[in-house]
């Protein structure tokens, strides 16, 4: 007697059991249970680290929604926010060197931890002009050294007597010419970076 096969194909729609009947011609019946796994819990960072001031996005995957998702957040390096109505996404923005720790956990205990390094923007220095005029008055007489990036608080210093320095704010500098000649301008941040720059008094 040749019996008679007919296939199915099941497709997975959410995690859980279910029980696949299946009743001949006959009314014979024959039970399945089949048990489908959720899709681990994921974090896609776009990157690993970021500098400080910068932002950006990371989708939450996997798992059983609604998600929760955490920052190890020791002394505020970075902040999140949800971005989308399903909290699947969310916006990170740096605040501080170091490192944090983004851990989701969705409904079921699942969780998935993804670390963020948070590194400082490079040191640079900018001046309104590197040619300073001895005796100059006026506005002529005012040049400013400008310092972005590195962590602050910054500290100053000339080599040589061309010219001094005034700090005006926690990144500007005031140059007074004093002698002709060339002077290196080194600034340091707080964690020792340095940046140099040149100036010539005439």
């Amino acid at each position: 007697t040749k019996v008679e096969e007919k296939k199915y194909t099941l497709t997975a729609k959410s995690a859980g059991s279910a029980v696949i009947t299946v009743k001949d011609a006959k009314g014979t019946t024959k039970q399945h249970t089949v048990v489908v796994n959720a899709v681990p819990v994921k974090i896609e960072l776009p990157a690993g680290t970021m500098v400080i001031g910068g932002s950006g996005t990371f989708d939450v995957k996997g798992g059983v929604g609604p998600y929760t998702v955490t920052l190890s957040n020791t002394n505020a390096k970075a902040t999140l926010s949800a971005t989308s109505s399903s909290y699947t996404r969310y916006a990170v923005t740096a605040v501080a060197v170091g490192t944090v720790d983004i851990t989701a956990r969705d409904s079921k205990g699942a969780s998935a931890t993804a670390r963020l390094t948070i590194q400082a923007a490079p040191l640079k220095l900018f001046v309104s002009s590197s040619t300073l005029q001895l005796g100059a008055t006026g506005t002529a007489a005012i040049r400013v050294l400008s310092i972005q990036g590195g962590v602050a608080p910054y500290t100053a210093s000339v080599s040589g007597n061309q010219l001094t320095l005034t700090q005006v704010n926690a990144t500007q500098f005031q140059m007074t010419p004093k002698a002709k000649g060339t002077a290196t301008i080194t600034v340091r941040d707080s964690k020792g970076t340095t940046a140099t720059q040149a100036i010539t008094v005439q």
